[in-house]
């Protein structure tokens, strides 16, 4: 891994293609712009490509995939599985939401394992455990054996969300930080769009079938745990640990320094790193009382002139545990993370997870009531998914983080009017039931299909293919009477025949058309590099569980609030919030593209904190108005004339 990349030339231009020089501009200080050496190599593109680049692109996939294959297989599973153990509608709801609940409680813990064992070993640890329980799903022999290896799986997956975009972010140069976290959702809709066709593939294997979609989600894990032993750890982590002569060798594996232009650019982005790191720690001494801050404050002035290679530690274990204190008193910490919950949060308020959990079950209510049609449909809208979600690699750094955000959660926003709206015709246009078979079966009480199958007594619609026949709703008991003669009759149990199901399949392939190049990977990205280093584990994990907790809230409630809302009325109500959340982000969102993670809190600073902040001085630009090398900087905290230069 420490050779260059010996590929073939077309690989390595596409590569080098990718690292282009950033169109965002960043604040420099004249002391950087001094210590930069002229004709030095761009951060991240010195030398040329290496292997290790290429790898940490491949493993950011691979960990994505693991989640994107348990989201998508669950959706097409779960149809077999309701009818061969015989499952109600709160028992499908535990075994989808099983994962989601375990990912919760480990995206907490996975902050701390990220912050005290490492972003690689926590990486380990979750392909571990998603390993195990994929074995466990394939051979569970009962609906809680089931329940058991859905919450394993879900402990790896909160652990791998939590590590591997924090990982990447840390591992990437910043022109190609955004397109290489973005990789992790590719990998997340790759996964998905796989799990449908392996769906599709064993439709026909019964009983059992969906035991092979489970259990194959092992493969991608043991790739995980592969491509993990391989790669370094983070050089941020293994600064914050006193271990700099490492990270020294880890940035020199990922800058690929063959000269003295890009040995001194690996330099430079060391002595930042460690400069970043004693910052963080002198004001967590200064927050832990006089004494403690002066002997940080005597460390950070003896180890900001110490050479690159000499041992810099961090904190103990006391100042760990104030760290999540420490973020709520600084409001350069406090604001992002407060954005990047929020961010995730309206991730997961759209419904994107109800469309990826139940788009199979989605595409049944609309419609198309066999199963392994309604799985094969399935897969056109996790292909969709992701095809639009590789676009977003290329206009992640092309248009910015904020742009892409806001025209993506505006695209879902219409999406999901055009799905409620599909589903109110479909509800309009309900076939009649013209025929009663039992005056007290509760069921016979209602007059179209949609109110027989959306009841909550279990009422099943039993229809004649070719109409010459009356249509009746009755109790599941009675689907014997219908199904006698099943080349005459059809039973239909939570959908109706409709000739307009196509503006549901067509409305959930926009809505993932739409999702996937911007509120699919933005969030994951944001969340990865805002937050401040000393900061990273902690606040990265409580944004990364504000994922989970709120995809736990709508996986749970979905099947409920289709029986008390109707399908239309949910879908309008989550257009609802995704339209809230659109106001929300344009109002507090900054942009950070292409600025570095160590002038991140920047951005978050009020303008009493850059007021009292201490005027370094800057590269000023030339005289006239605001061009190529002058930005007027706004955020939501203050907004204010930067001097800035490209980098």
């Amino acid at each position: 891994l420490s050779r260059p990349f010996a590929g073939p030339q077309l690989v390595r231009g596409a590569w080098q293609c990718c690292c282009p020089r950033p169109r965002a501009m960043t604040v420099v200080s004249a002391d950087a712009a001094l210590r930069s050496p002229a004709g030095a190599a761009r951060p991240g593109c010195a030398g040329g490509v290496s292997a290790v680049n290429v790898a940490l692109t491949v493993l950011g996939a691979t960990a994505g995939l693991l989640f994107g294959y348990d989201t998508g297989v669950v959706s097409g599973a779960m149809l077999f599985i309701r009818e061969e153990m015989n499952l109600e509608n709160a028992w499908h709801e535990y075994i989808v939401s099983g994962t989601v609940l375990a990912a919760w409680v480990f995206s907490f813990v996975g902050g701390y394992s990220v912050d005290r064992f490492g972003r690689r070993s926590t990486i380990l640890v979750a392909a571990v455990v998603f390993t195990a329980g994929s074995l466990g799903m394939s051979l569970a022999p009962s609906k809680e054996l089931l329940l058991a290896g859905r919450v394993v799986v879900g402990v790896g997956v909160g652990l791998a969300s939590m590590s591997t975009p924090v990982y990447l972010a840390e591992t990437s140069a910043p022109a190609v930080r955004g397109q290489v976290v973005t990789t992790f959702n590719v990998g997340v809709t790759f996964g998905q769009f796989a799990a449908s066709v392996i769906c599709g593939l064993f439709t026909s294997v019964r009983p059992g079938g969906w035991r092979w979609m489970l259990g194959l989600a092992g493969v991608p894990s043991l790739a995980l745990l592969a491509g993990a032993l391989l790669l370094p750890e983070s050089p941020r982590w293994l600064v914050m640990r006193g271990r700099a002569l490492e990270a020294e060798h880890v940035l020199r594996l990922l800058r690929a320094a063959r000269g003295p232009g890009d040995e001194a650019g690996v330099q430079r982005e060391l002595r930042e790193i460690q400069e970043s790191s004693l910052q963080g720690q002198a004001g967590a001494g200064a927050g832990a009382g006089a004494h403690a801050g002066a002997e940080a404050g005597a460390v950070a002035g003896a180890g900001a002139k110490a050479p690159p290679g000499e041992v810099v530690h961090s904190g103990g274990k006391d100042r760990a545990c104030g760290t999540v204190l420490r973020v709520l008193r600084t409001p350069s910490a406090r604001r992002p993370l407060l954005i990047a919950s929020m961010l995730t949060a309206i991730q997961q308020l759209v419904g994107v997870n109800t469309v990826m959990y139940y788009s199979a079950s989605i595409i049944q209510m609309a419609g198309v009531g066999d199963s392994s049609s309604a799985i094969w449909l399935s897969v056109v809208v996790a292909l969709a998914n992701f095809l639009f979600a590789t676009a977003g690699v290329f206009l992640i750094e092309r248009f910015g983080r904020r742009p892409l955000l806001l025209v993506s959660l505006l695209g879902v926003v219409a999406a999901l009017c055009m799905l409620a709206a599909g589903f109110l015709v479909m509800d309009l246009t309900s076939p009649k039931v013209m025929r009663v078979l039992h005056a007290d079966d509760p069921c016979a009480s209602v007059s179209r299909c949609a109110g027989c199958v959306s009841s909550s007594l279990g009422c099943g619609y039993c229809f004649a293919s070719s109409g010459d026949e009356p249509s009746w709703c009755g109790n599941t008991s009675m689907s014997g009477q219908c199904t006698a003669e099943p080349a005459r009759m059809t039973w239909a149990l939570g959908w109706c025949p409709s000739p307009y199901s196509w503006i549901a399949i067509a409305s959930l392939v926009l809505f993932l058309v739409m999702f996937s190049p911007g509120l699919g990977p933005v969030p994951w990205t944001i969340n990865s590099e805002i937050h401040p280093m000393w900061a990273r584990g902690v606040s990265g994990s409580v944004a990364t569980s504000c994922h989970w907790g709120f995809n736990l809230l709508v996986s749970l409630t979905f099947l409920s609030l289709v029986e008390a809302l109707t399908a239309k009325g949910v879908f309008l109500l989550y257009a609802v919030l995704g339209a809230v959340g659109a106001v929300l982000i344009w109002a507090v969102l900054p942009e950070t593209r292409g600025v570095r993670l160590e002038d991140m809190d920047g951005l978050f600073k009020s303008r009493c904190e850059q007021c009292a902040a201490p005027a370094a001085p800057t590269t000023r630009a030339p005289p006239g108005p605001p061009g190529p090398h002058s930005t007027t900087c706004s955020s939501p905290w203050g907004s204010q004339r930067r001097d800035v230069e490209l980098t």
